[in-house]
């Protein structure tokens, strides 16, 4: 195919989704929108001084003010990318500016296909969403990355398998972090890797893990002054859930503010060796 044969067909792509999303937004946040592909020249009416780029990578960036169109666009993306296979990355990050995003109370975050989600990087500036991050069944490879959730319920709820690094979870009047895998017998476990983790501040419990469902801790992990309700735990781990440990991590130092509920003790990954460690972390993601 000819440069500009591919040219167009990547601009149709792009009008097409702005197209499949205006029926979802309202006339303020259409007249927020603002696309630009600097390769393709595709662009629509800008309007305020910066929203976020639609790229030919995949990435797509967002303030508080666009972060809903943002997801809308990437899932989109995915959504085409799976029926229009190319070099493109199949999964698309959308990255969030620093600042606070103060999500309303009746709307989540909902993720319906794979993404990464990724915040600030510096340690000056913090990415902080105020509200919660729901991931549906059988959406599996979603990354949350560099984020502070401040959750008016939960933080973060999960069906399907999904990774996080360097996030914190606070300040939740139920549980931080809720994964449920699927209690039938025989169900695919679902398995969610969490490195440099913390959970704190949270009413009931920091990590519940319930069905058939795995969770591996990795590298720094702090889970510390939840439980504020007597019956609940720092993790509490029920039906056929597992937890590991992700050497040098052990029961006695991930739980040293925070108890461990469960009827198995955790599996601890690696040894001593820093190599297999290594080789270990680098293979977090199941």
């Amino acid at each position: 195919m000819s440069t500009n044969k591919k040219q167009k067909r990547h601009k149709s792509l792009y009008e097409d989704a702005i197209r499949h999303l205006i029926p979802f937004l309202d006339k303020q946040s259409i007249q927020n929108l603002f696309f630009m592909d600097k390769h393709f020249g595709v662009s629509v009416k800008k309007n305020i001084q910066y929203t976020y780029i639609l790229s030919t990578n995949g990435t797509f960036y967002a303030d508080a003010d666009t972060l809903f169109e943002a997801l809308l666009v990437a899932k989109e993306y995915y959504m085409y990318n799976q029926y229009n296979p190319s070099s493109r990355p199949q999964i698309p990050t959308v990255k969030l500016l620093p600042g606070v995003y103060d999500l309303p109370y009746d709307r989540d975050i909902n993720i319906t296909s794979p993404m990464i989600i990724t915040g600030s990087e510096t340690k000056t500036e913090i990415t902080e969403i105020k509200g919660s991050i729901n991931i549906d069944p059988n959406v599996s490879d979603t990354v949350l990355k560099h984020l502070t959730i401040t959750g008016p319920l939960y933080g973060v709820r999960s069906e399907s398998s999904f990774a996080m690094e360097n996030v914190v979870v606070r300040n939740c009047l139920n549980d931080g972090v809720v994964i449920a895998g699927r209690p039938d017998k025989g169900a695919k476990r679902i398995r969610v890797t969490c490195t440099n983790l913390t959970v704190t501040n949270c009413t009931c419990s920091g990590i519940d893990v319930s069905g058939n469902a795995t969770i591996r801790l990795a590298e720094s992990i702090d889970i510390s002054g939840n439980c504020q309700i007597a019956t609940h735990h720092g993790m509490e781990l029920r039906g056929d859930s597992k937890l590991e440990l992700v050497h040098p991590l052990d029961k006695a130092t991930v739980f040293a503010n925070n108890d461990y509920c469960a009827e198995s003790e955790p599996e601890i990954i690696g040894d001593t060796e820093e190599t297999e460690t290594k080789e270990i972390n680098a293979k977090l993601r199941f």
